[in-house]
């Protein structure tokens, strides 16, 4: 009756939502398959606190570069790296659209290394110190919430504030100097509330929102550079080419020989 519909309803919603996602999932690996094929550098960033408004603001950067941006859950993109790596059968479902391209990539085995937490991959070929270097200046803006792990030092500024004096003891439980004027509190010398890396309490908190400290920055940080097997610290892309040639030790972790160390 009624519930038996309700079931088969069910089932042909999740059924079609399966699906969906599965061509979904398909789609990021042919675009992961198609850049690994054209690409052999990629700046990999930290995507965990980068904004919508940010991802647009950097393929627009990149776009001159003629580089390409990918993001993706890390167990979506490791699938599909070992997807890659792997030799296509007859009896696979996609073995005529991956027979055409495949070769042997065991340096891939180093990139999957690399994709852990939110990974993002900027697929590169030239003027990557150029492209890295206005990238930099990208930052994303959070606001606080307990928990948070602070991505810099969150410094109280002295100065008059909106706060009532009947609300003082949020300024002495956590050592802030202040006097009181006009019936409100001014904060007396700077005083840094929550340190870089360190959780943002519940009092911190809430004396944040009473002082409207309105958001931490988070600065786009690029966790490694991937160069066709050879991984560097992505800083080495900040002091250009030459110096990195006068001293290639200090700057590389694998022996692989690439234009960055030899």
């Amino acid at each position: 009756g009624d519930v038996y519909k309700r079931q088969v309803s069910t089932q042909s919603t999740w059924g079609m939502k399966r699906e969906e996602t599965r061509k979904r999932n398909l789609a990021t690996w042919q675009r992961l398959w198609k850049c690994l094929d054209e690409y052999n550098k990629i700046l990999l960033f930290d995507c965990s606190n980068v904004s919508s408004a940010n991802i647009n603001n950097m393929r627009q950067i990149i776009r001159p570069f003629g580089a390409t941006l990918l993001i993706g859950k890390n167990t979506l993109l490791k699938a599909g790296i070992r997807r890659k790596m792997q030799k296509p059968e007859k009896s696979d479902e996609d073995y005529e659209t991956r027979s055409r391209t495949y070769r042997p990539m065991p340096e891939l085995e180093t990139l999957l290394e690399l994709c852990n937490g939110n990974v993002g991959f900027i697929f590169c070929k030239d003027r990557i110190e150029e492209m890295k270097g206005k990238l930099n200046g990208l930052k994303s803006f959070k606001e606080p919430s307990v928990g948070l792990i602070a991505p810099h030092d969150i410094v109280i500024q002295p100065g008059p504030t909106s706060v009532l004096k009947n609300k003082k003891h949020f300024f002495e439980m956590l050592g802030i100097a202040y006097k009181i004027k006009w019936n409100t509190i001014n904060i007396m010398e700077e005083k840094k509330l929550v340190s870089k890396g360190k959780k943002i309490t519940k009092d911190q908190y809430a004396f944040m929102e009473k002082t409207n400290i309105l958001h931490v920055v988070y600065e786009l940080k690029f966790t490694h550079f991937y160069d066709n097997g050879a991984v560097y610290n992505p800083s080495m892309l900040d002091i250009g080419k030459s110096r990195i040639i006068q001293r290639p030790v200090s700057y590389t972790h694998l022996t692989l020989p690439t234009i960055y160390s030899v």
